[in-house]
C-alpha cells in the first residue's frame, strides 16, 4: 500500500513500523502454515514469534529503558525456545529447515542437557 498526505498527494509517506510488523507476521503465517486454516502449529508459532522478536529487538535498541517491553521480549524468546525444543524432539528435519530459513542460532539447543541435582552429566 502507498500512503500519501491529504494536502500533498504526490508525496508518499513511510508506513508505520507497527503496520510493517503486522504485515511481516501475516506473511510468516501464510508461508509456514501446514494447511489453509493453520495458525497454531509449532512451525507457524515459531515463525510468528521470530517476526515479533525482530520487531521488539529494534524497538528495544531505540528505547533502552522500556523495561515492560523487555519483559515481553524475554517471554517471547523463552516461548520460542520451548517450541524449538519440542520441534527438535519431534521432527529433526523440520527443525533444521525452519531454523536455517529463519536464521535462528541453535548451538545452545543442540547441546546435551545437564541432569541431576547439581547439574552433573549422568
Amino acid at each position: 500500500p502507498v500512503f500519501v498526505k491529504a494536502d500533498t498527494p504526490d508525496e508518499t509517506l513511510e508506513p508505520r513500523l507497527a503496520f510493517t510488523n503486522e504485515q511481516s507476521v501475516e506473511a510468516m503465517r501464510q508461508k509456514y502454515r501446514l494447511h489453509a486454516s493453520d495458525t497454531g502449529s509449532a512451525q507457524v508459532q515459531i515463525a510468528v514469534l521470530t517476526a515479533r522478536i525482530q520487531y521488539m529487538t529494534s524497538h528495544m535498541q531505540k528505547n533502552k529503558k522500556d523495561y515492560a517491553s523487555l519483559r515481553g521480549l524475554t517471554a517471547m524468546v523463552v516461548r520460542r525456545r520451548k517450541l524449538l525444543e519440542y520441534l527438535l524432539r519431534e521432527d529433526l528435519s523440520e527443525f533444521q529447515r525452519l531454523t536455517s530459513e529463519l536464521g535462528i542460532r541453535t548451538n545452545q539447543l543442540t547441546k546435551p542437557k545437564l541432569s541431576g541435582a547439581r547439574g552433573r552429566r549422568v
